[in-house]
């Protein structure tokens, strides 16, 4: 191209030929020579083909095509990169490098924000413009004097002035550059490479002669995520399918187009392309595939047939490339246009409800309690309840219903019932899918190309309301709280707007289409949208009117947004509140209004009035109105242990002083601030012991109820939490009103996560057209909610990369709101867009090294990943948080496992599968790019069952901190780290236990122990004199109800170890009658008064009875015996999207057995020995003439990363409940037990079982002293234990569990297996993150024993009492149904059914 331009004489003299041009998207594609306005130079790379070459300023030379950059863009508005088609490379700003902002050029990658610039206009006459950073646009090109051109924030220096000159437009290059879309043409036959108009993968590439409007001939060329070497590689990308072209070279040596290869570390090499120039041909190309020296090229022969060759010197293989102006664009479809993401919707503003007068707003129990539906306003009309519904797939034409949908005469009644709100799928219309990092649809934004096996589709809503007579003269506002994920909206027939963004309000000013009495609103929900382009979070995705739907009716002219806004001391208890009303007149009508705001103290009398009167002219469409509170002291502080409010009255009266609209809004003077590098709440530092939440329930999806949210947020509490993360969408106003109320610090975030267009290298995170929807959702967020004390920090979203977006969303928020903003992907992206240094799943070590180096607080805003059998070392990531200097806390990933019920089983009314609730989660949706049982990383189960790991949070997270016990003093310190709650007069509980007995109780009423100070306490239990083990519990619970528990529950516990145990006795070798010892071929018969057993020399224990009560089952041939274990599974051991394989294998490949006996016959020694892999091992067991039989286990490892150091036995299946000592009486590990103290505690087997979604481990017990396995008559088996023991007690073995996707999979099981173990792996959180600490792994080298006795034991005494109560009161404790699993803990019993119930030993019945 250039020579034939110079041919046609086109590059004549510089100031005669080139004018400097404005900038706008059709420039794109064309060549510019960027020429200093100070000396006339050009940018040039100086004749440098390298990478990493530097980027000057050189003399103009008119042919030099080094000084030639072609404009190029993803297409994102407003962003580009400057290419050189002489060197192929990109000017690159290098912030990073060693020299940061010095030019250099790199190859082209527009993923890289160090390549992409903005081109502004300084303002100045003449056509100089600025080369800015697009992701710090303080930062301009600038010249400097000796030529080098930098980056720097000179943006007023006219050494940053350029002028861009026109080389070559973009519809006359022909040069191939980076982004742009091309007609690929066949220079012999004129025939286009397409793809023929198929979105499938395996559609082969063909031929066809070129077409206006035939998108499948439209190639983008796109840079891969992979780069290696000198070469720029191609993907040559279609976006009406959002596939690549694929030459299959390890298989058919074909092109076909499939899915596009993202992998930054591996490439695909069928789909890297190199555009290769032909030697001596003026803008002629070759397209060369794969690496190496193997010669592939794309070939189209004379026949139009497409296919590989190679031979490069045929001309089949030579192409020419014509830029077309637009890829993929279909025409009149918001929902695919980023640009249309709202039609006539009210702007943002706080909750409110309006009230007809003050007497009726105070009469309403939503009053005091915010989240409650009203029932005093006349002014408020709920839509929820039953709707009529027509449901359908969209067809590839998009066909949408029409008027018969929502034309005012429809007759809807033959239309199905739909409950409101509620979630389609869960209610049978489509299929709900759980995705993760991924999207439905081809990640080609803004457009909607489903999946094959997926389809989008259409809700098409519809209801009846009737109008009150009332409400004429009134303005009508349409609520919705959320929709999912796009909906155009109806009244009477009438179109009044469209919404997309699922979780924040849309509301409508349907005063013009609404009348007295009968009226009907239809709403269009469409499941995928561009919308949903933002809202790829980790979650099952379904659709549907989701949230609440509601009417109010307002004065014509009304306050439409109140903000209440302090300015207070640092303490918080002092200082000045302003309201400031925004005042709606949107019909210029020409009146007066009296405005009232009363601030009224939490003890309900009112503290201050302020009144102002409003003349509106007919001029006016709006007014604001700021009231100010002044001077205030005393004030009480709203903190998450105190969490205090104030009601703010917002009162508009016409012009004679007759109330017209009325309500109120509960406030609490929190500050939150950051200072020293430090997170400040009141000016105090504040640990966030936070989890993040989903809306999930498991029979009705996203959709929450009320007392679902309630009983989420009372477990927290409950539990020490004191911060909920709202991941990765805002809730609804409910609960955050329920926030306010019980006092729960909320990091609020916006609706906005692409992680897939992320990890795609997409540009939604920089893109111009993409920046309107993402701040809107920000500004909403801020809009409705900054009103609400709770929430102490903004979150801009999540996993979405840093970028000129999230810079201007950032400042939207602050320009809104004070308080902190955080932004996880700019702490990665290591963009500027945050006030808090953001990480996830870093391991203690990170934490520990990082935490007080980066400048900011640094905030966990996801870690401890609770999938399954997981949450270790929580304890240490606490120690290091609290003892740093900018720790700030940590929201554990997340709080709720999100299993679901298919809505056919839900349907036809089957919830449960052999015991098991039927839960779901992505494998039962394979269609879907889904992430199997990720979507279960829950503290609590679906259906809130408390766990081990709620245990260990509620211990981790306490707020008063417990020293060391000095036993000669009996002193203990008490540290209360609360932040505004004096212990004063709390009760100290204790109990003084002896070998697991509690032999001696008795309270203290602590003295005055301020927020942040230390008291020592003496605990008056008597001395303890026995040999055996004593240990001291000490509970601080509360001394009068709160609003989420009753006085007496316990806000903080410990266990102490005064004495250790005594070992196991000396068996008695004079009682009973002396033992036999018989042999019959290699059968051993060992026969005493009470006791008898076989061994066979080949198999080892095949019989085992005691007192007449077997111990494993009969006629297993050896297989139940003790046996050396190593296997466990659990999901955590390794990443997500990884199943971790463990052999079954246990690598024992030898084992001996000898028998022997005393010459008094008083005792008959067994030995098994063996030797493996993994664990050389020796079990001796010493059957004694009194009945007992002692095992004394010693273990040898010799392999490496060993999961247990023990054994597996099968016990009898008729001992199907126990009586044990040891930690619980949850479930715990080596790293996961400060949850659970040594106590005595009586379960049936069944009951440790843990309903994790999919099988693995459970049922471990820490510490074990003794347990009894018995039958129903109390007659049965005890283990005594010496030395480290730790128990595993299932129904199921874990090489069982394994082969299972589901709980319910598994039969019912009646069998009772039980591992010994000297030690088991810990389990750390793998699943997402760090694995088990060192200190936590098993050791590969040394001897570790343990000693057992087993013994026959009759009439067991268990605790277990039948007393009818209506339910338990008496603070923390699991509640088991007959089966053995936890619905429900003591303090919290509202939602338990009418049957029986065990709970510490006693069993009790809810009537």
């Amino acid at each position: 191209m250039i020579n034939r331009l110079r041919k046609e004489g086109l590059f004549i003299a510089f100031t005669a030929l080139f004018a400097s041009i404005g900038i706008n998207a059709q420039t794109v594609g064309s060549v510019y020579r960027i020429v200093s306005s100070n000396t006339g130079k050009a940018v040039t790379n100086n004749g440098n083909i390298n990478a990493d070459a530097q980027v000057v300023m050189g003399e103009y030379k008119a042919d030099d095509k080094n000084q030639m950059w072609a404009l190029i863009s993803d297409g994102s508005e407003g962003n580009y990169g400057l290419y050189n088609i002489g060197s192929r490379k990109s000017i690159d700003m290098a912030l990073e490098s060693g020299n940061p902002g010095r030019l250099l050029q790199w190859k082209p990658n527009l993923n890289n924000q160090n390549q992409v610039f903005a081109i502004h206009s300084p303002g100045i006459a003449g056509s100089a413009i600025q080369l800015l950073c697009s992701a710090k646009p303080n930062l301009a090109v600038t010249e400097y004097s000796n030529g080098d051109l930098w980056m720097k924030d000179e943006l007023t220096n006219t050494s940053t002035y350029f002028e861009l000159q026109e080389v070559v437009s973009a519809e006359e290059n022909t040069i191939p550059l980076p982004y742009q879309t091309y007609l690929i043409q066949s220079v012999n036959t004129q025939y286009v490479l397409s793809n023929g108009g198929s979105n499938e993968n395996n559609a082969l590439i063909i031929a066809e002669q070129p077409k206006d409007g035939a998108y499948g001939q439209m190639w983008k060329l796109s840079i891969p995520m992979y780069q290696s070497g000198g070469t720029t590689w191609y993907q040559l990308y279609n976006s009406s399918c959002g596939k690549c072209i694929d030459a299959a070279l390890d298989n058919k040596r074909v092109l076909l187009q499939w899915t596009q290869d993202t992998n930054d570390r591996k490439p695909n090499w069928n789909q890297m392309f190199d555009i290769l120039e032909v030697e001596g041909m003026e803008d002629i190309y070759q397209l060369k595939v794969g690496q190496g020296t193997s010669n592939y090229y794309v070939a189209i022969n004379s026949t139009n047939e497409v296919y590989i060759s190679t031979d490069p010197s045929s001309s089949d293989t030579y192409f020419s490339f014509k830029m077309v102006k637009s890829e993929y664009l279909p025409q009149g479809l918001p929902w695919q246009d980023e640009k249309v993401f709202e039609q006539n919707k009210e702007k943002g503003h706080a909750t409110y409800i309006p009230y007809q007068s003050t007497e009726s707003l105070r009469a309403d129990a939503r009053y005091e309690r915010a989240w409650l539906d009203p029932t005093e306003s006349t002014r408020w009309m709920s839509l929820n309840g039953t709707w009529k519904l027509k449901w359908n797939v969209l067809d590839e034409n998009n066909t949408m219903p029409g008027e018969e949908f929502y034309g005012n005469e429809v007759d809807a009644s033959s239309w199905d019932d739909i409950k409101v709100p509620g979630c389609l799928e869960m209610q049978g219309y489509g299929k709900p899918y759980y995705i993760n990092v991924d999207y439905a649809f081809a990640d080609n934004p803004p457009y909607i190309s489903m999946r094959k096996g997926m389809d989008n589709s259409v809700g098409s809503y519809r209801r009846d309301f009737d109008l009150p007579e009332s409400w004429d003269n009134q303005r009508i506002l349409l609520h919705f709280d959320g929709i999912y994920s796009a909906a155009y909206v109806w009244l009477n027939g009438e179109y009044v707007g469209y919404t997309e963004g699922g979780n924040m309000d849309a509301e409508f000013d349907v005063t013009k289409y609404v009348r007295t009495g009968k009226n009907n609103v239809s709403v269009r929900v469409i499941r995928w949208s561009d919308g949903s382009y933002l809202e790829g979070q980790d979650m099952w995705h379904m659709s549907g009117i989701h949230r609440d739907v509601y009417l109010v009716a307002v004065p014509k002219v009304f306050v439409r947004d109140h903000y209440i806004k302090s300015n207070l001391s640092s303490n918080a208890t002092s200082g000045s509140v302003s309201v400031q009303l925004a005042l709606d007149n949107r019909d210029s009508i020409a009146t007066s209004k009296n405005y009232e705001v009363r601030l009224i103290a939490p003890d309900g009398n009112v503290m201050n009035t302020l009144t102002e009167r409003v003349d509106f002219q007919s001029t006016e469409s709006n007014k604001n109105l700021n009231l100010v509170f002044d001077n205030l002291s005393n004030l009480q502080p709203w903190t998450s242990d105190s969490p205090t409010l104030y009601t703010v009255e917002v009162v508009q009266k016409d012009a004679d002083g007759n109330e017209e609209s009325v309500h109120a809004t509960k406030y609490g003077f929190c500050l939150a601030t950051i200072k020293n590098q430090r997170f400040l709440i009141n000016g105090k530092r504040v640990m966030m012991k936070g989890v993040n939440t989903q809306d999930t329930h498991p029979l009705t999806g996203r959709t929450i109820d009320v007392e679902t949210m309630w009983k989420d947020l009372v477990l927290m509490k409950q539990a020490n939490v004191n911060m909920v993360r709202s991941s990765h969408y805002p809730r609804t106003p409910k609960m955050n009103a329920m926030m306010d109320y019980l006092g729960m610090y909320h990091m609020d975030e916006a609706d906005v996560e692409f992680h897939k267009n992320w990890t795609d290298g997409g540009r939604i995170h920089t893109a111009g057209s993409w920046r309107a929807p993402i701040v809107d959702r920000i500004e909403r967020m801020v809009l409705r909610d900054r009103n609400y004390p709770s929430i102490v920090s903004w979150s801009l979203g999540n996993e979405s990369n840093g970028g000129s977006n999230f810079n201007h969303a950032y400042d939207a928020a602050r320009a809104l709101d004070p308080r902190p903003i955080h932004y996880e992907g700019a702490t990665r992206a290591m963009t500027s867009p945050t006030d808090i240094h953001s990480v996830m799943y870093n391991s203690v070590p990170q934490v520990q090294n990082e935490v007080d180096r980066v400048g900011k607080p640094y905030f966990m805003c996801e870690y401890a990943h609770a999938m399954g059998h997981s949450v270790g070392n929580l304890k240490e990531y606490w120690e290091v948080m609290e003892s740093s200097s900018n720790g700030m806390g940590g929201c554990i990933w997340d709080w709720v496992d999100q299993a679901i019920v298919d809505p056919q089983d839900i349907k036809n009314g089957q919830l449960e599968v052999n015991g098991f609730n039927k839960y779901r989660n992505g494998n039962d949706y394979p269609e879907a790019p889904h992430q199997g049982n990720f979507c279960n990383n829950g503290i609590l189960t679906a259906d809130r069952q408390l766990t081990g790991k709620y245990a260990e949070v509620r211990r981790i997270y306490q707020h008063i901190k417990f020293g060391e016990l000095n036993k000669q003093t009996q002193t203990i310190k008490i540290s209360n780290k609360y932040e505004s709650i004096n212990l004063e007069g709390m009760p100290l509980e204790w109990k003084l236990l002896h070998d697991g007995h509690v032999v001696e109780t008795g309270s203290i009423v602590l003295p005055s122990i301020a927020s942040l100070k230390t008291q020592e306490i003496t605990i008056p239990y008597n001395a303890t004199s026995d040999k055996g083990e004593y240990l001291l519990n000490l509970s601080v619970c509360l001394a009068s109800d709160t609003r989420w528990a009753t006085a007496g529950y316990a806000i903080a516990s410990t266990q102490y170890t005064i004495t250790e145990r005594n070992p196991i006795a000396k068996a008695n070798l004079s009682a009973g009658a002396p033992l036999s010892l018989t042999k019959i071929g290699s059968t051993y018969t060992i026969e005493g008064s009470d006791v008898s057993m076989k061994v066979n020399t080949s198999n080892g224990i095949t019989h085992w009875n005691m007192g007449g009560v077997d111990v494993i089952p009969a006629n297993t041939s050896g297989k139940s015996a003790p046996a050396y274990s190593n296997y466990r599974w659990i999901e955590n051991d390794a990443p997500y999207g990884t199943d971790p394989y463990y052999s079954t294998s246990n690598g024992v490949s030898s084992r001996k057995y000898t028998v022997k006996q005393a010459s008094d016959s008083s005792t008959v020694t067994i030995t098994e020995t063996g030797t493996g892999s993994l664990c050389n091992y020796k079990f001796v067991y010493t059957v004694n003439r009194d009945g007992t039989v002692d095992m004394q286990a010693t273990y040898t490892p010799t392999g490496s990363n060993l999961r247990r150091i023990g054994m597996l036995m099968e016990f009898n299946p008729e001992l199907s409940m126990t009586k044990y000592y040891a930690r619980g009486p949850l479930d715990n590990t080596i790293d996961r037990k400060q949850g659970s103290d040594l106590g005595i505690y009586d379960l049936p087997v069944s009951a440790f079982h843990v309903d994790y979604v999919r099988p693995q481990t459970s049922g471990d017990r820490q510490d074990l002293r003794w347990i009894v396995l018995h039958n129903e008559a109390g007659e049965g088996i005890s283990v005594e234990t010496e030395g480290q023991v730790n128990l595993t007690l299932d129904n199921y073995t874990d090489e069982h569990k394994h082969q299972y996707l589901h709980q319910w999979n598994m039969d019912a099981s009646e069998s009772v297996f039980a591992n010994f173990d000297y030690a088991q792996l810990g389990i750390g959180n793998a699943s997402c993150g760090a694995g088990v600490l060192e200190k936590y792994k098993l050791p590969t080298s040394g001897s570790y024993s343990y000693k057992l006795r087993f013994a026959h034991v009759k009439d067991v005494h268990t605790a277990i009492e039948d007393i009818p109560v209506d339910a338990p009161t008496d603070g923390f404790a699991p509640i088991y149904n007959v089966r053995g699993q936890i619905v429900g803990n003591t303090s919290y019993t509202k939602s338990l059914p009418k049957g029986i119930y065990i709970s510490g030993g006693k069993k009790f019945i809810v009537r």
